[in-house]
């Protein structure tokens, strides 16, 4: 908030408050900038030299190098009346106590990049200040791309840098060259703020670039950049040698074998889970239709152990050749450790997220495999996005590297590192528009090449409902349930409104699955947990239930909706759930529900009428046959790797680098106009003007007022961590079910409502002039 004037008499009506900029003679450029700044904002703008020359001017703009040369003008001067220009400096942080940082405390201080802001607020921690963010183009002018040899470029600044030995560097400063040959980049092997101008005339030209993330880089090159692990020169090594590729060849002719290589964390027929399901699938049918496809993997058989079980080398599963490697050796206590402050969304580094990809099921063998035969592939694919079996060997291969994330509304999803992973692959596939609107919403993916594929399912699978209530005696109406027994698929809430509905559902309620929830059998209410199941008692069951449940929130395409409908039988399922509401909108094979009074509603309105139910049904089951047969996913696939020809990565981060300079040109005089009006303001003798105006700030509630529950996990201990959360788990479950949870899933609606009201409330008292 900023203070009206107490001192001395307020500016008679009409006149301009008069302000004096006070910059050494190497900002001159800058002190250009704000004088127009402060004439568009209604100021008399001066630029002045000495303190002499200081005399009845009613604002001043100093730069912190005048002010800490002379400390007692700055501190004559009242702070209503100050604005305080700082540049950050790497002395700063390392001599921080020879310079006068209180002069800042209850200041406006105006910084031009995240490190200043970074290093005012968390770094010498000034009090009671306030920053004000002005990132403004440096007076460089544009290169030019050309014809001629590539050249990696560095700021002179880094000459001499260990990182950058043996490496052929160009070293620039002002005056930059006027142009750079295709393929070129800039390098910066450290955070430095002079290397500014340097990147403003490579970005504004089309040059893309590889920094440390940094708050600032992570802000404003995000999209134009390759950034790396600050404190890792492995990392940056990585990521200078994905720009330093040639250009890819184009792409085969259709119809063309190609060698696709699919590269999963693990592989076996009964794995569980549907990103191994997809990998296995996907590989079959790229073999059926033509393509020389093959699964690279690692030795485990548990996604939980991360063990070496399985035999290194190339082997044969049933006609699909399966590759091998070791994982590394993995410090599973480390990755618990920052995956829990991941998924409880505390504040993590870049370092850290790196780290915890390290950590995760890495195999140094498999990238070296691939970077020694990766020229022996047409294309790779990734699934999924979560594990270092993605990130790290998409790195050796950009041009010719697919990503299908089969994302889902979790907290890795948002971390930066694998948000990158996303940018820099050649093309994504998702398994459904819901998935791909999250990316692009959510997630804030940019990937120029990205296309809806989904998966494929076995459309020749039949169940047979007599074999199956003769073996497991079920001679009941029965919705039923298939996958994890965990509380990430929702499997506590389902069981929660089924035992509420208990009264008025007659049907029972069978779970096929293996997980952390128990579930007890209650004949009473024919609640029964059939385990583990073979593939065809689970197609078996599907056809003689009366719906199948989908209660989780989170899918990327959900196979057991279409193994449900190829049997003929209607789904109910969550409403929360994106992939859920796509898939029944579009046919009409089911019915959605949001809490367990319309749980209960669907269940006895498929009871009564079966023909209804059958009827939905046979929807889903069109639908699951005219879009999800292996034929048409491949034929998608085919026609998404024939399409535009691979871009090389330099010339697609060099696009998003030119779009960044504009966003930091154009624009960006917004925050500190509105800023330098409201000081005018209230010089004039204006009221108390706040920082946010209260409309907008309304407007940043109701956005953020979604609640997300927090990760359940509190030790990073990978045996005692769950044995000590199932524990307090059991004491604690009657607080969850009887009040936590229904305040979780009341809470969002009582926000949005709560922020209607007060915006109502505004803008009626200011119709009434008040």
């Amino acid at each position: 908030m900023i203070a009206n004037d107490s001192e001395g008499p307020l500016l008679p009506p009409g006149a301009k408050p008069r302000a004096v900029i006070l910059l050494p003679e190497k900002d001159a450029y800058l002190a250009g900038i704000y004088f127009n700044l402060l004439e568009r904002a209604g100021f008399l703008p001066r630029l002045a030299t000495g303190e002499d020359s200081l005399d009845g001017d009613d604002l001043t703009l100093m730069g912190f190098q005048m002010a800490a040369a002379n400390p007692k003008l700055a501190q004559s001067i009242p702070a209503h009346r100050l604005l305080i220009d700082f540049h950050f400096k790497k002395d700063y942080e390392q001599n921080p106590t020879a310079y006068p940082f209180h002069l800042l405390d209850h200041l406006t201080v105006i910084v031009h990049d995240h490190e200043a802001e970074r290093f005012l607020l968390k770094s010498i921690r000034a009090m009671n200040c306030k920053t004000a963010l002005f990132p403004y183009k440096s007076q460089v002018n544009a290169c030019a791309i050309g014809p001629g040899e590539r050249k990696i470029f560095s700021p002179a600044e880094f000459k001499g840098h260990p990182w950058l030995a043996g490496m052929e560097v160009e070293y620039i400063s002002p005056p930059f060259p006027p142009m750079a040959p295709a393929g070129s980049f800039i390098v910066a092997p450290e955070y430095d703020p002079a290397i500014w101008p340097t990147l403003f005339w490579g970005a504004e030209g089309g040059l893309p670039a590889v920094l440390p993330a940094n708050e600032s880089f992570s802000s404003w090159f995000f999209y134009g950049a390759l950034l790396f692990d600050p404190s890792s020169q492995e990392d940056f090594n990585f990521k200078t040698s994905m720009l330093s590729r040639p250009a890819p060849a184009g792409t085969k002719p259709e119809g063309v074998k190609r060698k696709i290589g699919i590269v999963a964390p693990r592989h076996g027929r009964n794995a569980p889970g549907g990103a191994e399901t997809l990998a296995d699938n996907l590989a079959r049918n790229l073999r059926t239709a033509g393509h020389d496809a093959e699964i690279i993997t690692t030795c485990t058989d548990s996604m939980i152990k991360w063990n070496n079980h399985l035999s290194e080398g190339l082997s044969n599963d049933e006609g699909l050749p399966v590759r091998r490697f070791a994982i590394d050796k993995t410090d599973q206590t480390g990755f618990h450790s920052i995956g829990h402050k991941i998924n409880k969304r505390e504040p993590v580094s870049w370092t850290e997220e790196t780290e915890w990809l390290r950590l995760s099921i890495r195999s140094r063998a498999m990238e070296a495999y691939l970077k020694a035969h990766e020229a022996d592939y047409d294309h790779l694919f990734f699934v999924p996005y979560l594990y270092g079996t993605a990130y790290w060997p998409s790195q050796i291969a950009p041009e010719k590297s697919y990503l299908i994330p089969c994302y889902h509304r979790e907290a890795p999803a948002y971390t930066r590192a694998l948000r990158q992973n996303a940018m820099w692959v050649s093309g994504i596939s998702f398994n459904t528009l819901a998935e791909k609107r999250l990316a692009e919403t959510e997630l804030k993916i940019r990937n120029e090449n990205t296309e809806v594929i989904g998966l494929g399912v076995d459309t020749r699978i039949k169940g047979d409902p007599a074999r199956f209530r003769a073996k497991t005696g079920v001679d009941y109406d029965f919705l039923l349930y298939v996958g994890r027994l965990q509380r990430e698929k929702n499997v506590p809430q389902l069981l929660d409104y089924f035992h509420s509905g208990a009264g008025q559902i007659k049907s029972g309620l069978l779970l096929a699955g293996m997980g952390d929830v128990r579930v007890k059998d209650d004949p009473s209410i024919r609640l029964k947990s059939l385990g583990f199941v073979p593939e065809q008692e689970k197609i078996d069951a599907y056809s003689a239930c009366l719906a199948f449940v989908l209660p989780s929130t989170q899918e990327s395409f959900s196979i057991v909706m279409m193994e449900s409908w190829l049997q003929g039988r209607p789904v109910i399922a969550n409403a929360a759930c994106n992939v859920a509401r796509e898939h029944i909108y579009t046919c009409g094979g089911g019915l959605l529900y949001s809490d367990a009074a319309e749980f209960a509603q669907a269940v006895r309105k498929l009871e009564q009428d079966k023909a209804y139910a059958d009827e939905l049904g046979q929807k889903g089951r069109e639908y699951a046959l005219a879009n999800f047969q292996w034929e048409n996913i491949i034929a998608r696939l085919d026609k998404f790797l024939n399409g535009a020809p691979p871009r090389p990565l330099w010339e697609r981060l060099g696009e998003a680098a030119r779009r960044s300079s504009y966003a930091l040109s154009e624009g960006r005089e917004g925050p500190m106009t509105h800023m330098l009006s409201e000081i005018r303001r209230n010089l004039m003798g204006g009221e108390v003007a706040y920082e946010t105006p209260l409309l907008e700030a309304l407007a940043n509630v109701d956005e953020q007022s979604h609640i997300h529950p927090e990760y359940r996990e509190f030790s990073d201990r990978p045996v005692i961590g769950p044995l000590l959360s199932k524990i307090r788990g059991l004491m604690t479950n009657h607080l969850r079910k009887n009040y936590l949870e229904i305040l979780e899933s009341k809470q969002t609606r009582f926000n949005s409502e709560t922020v209607k009201i007060i915006r109502r409330l505004f803008e009626d008292i200011r119709k009434l002039g008040g």
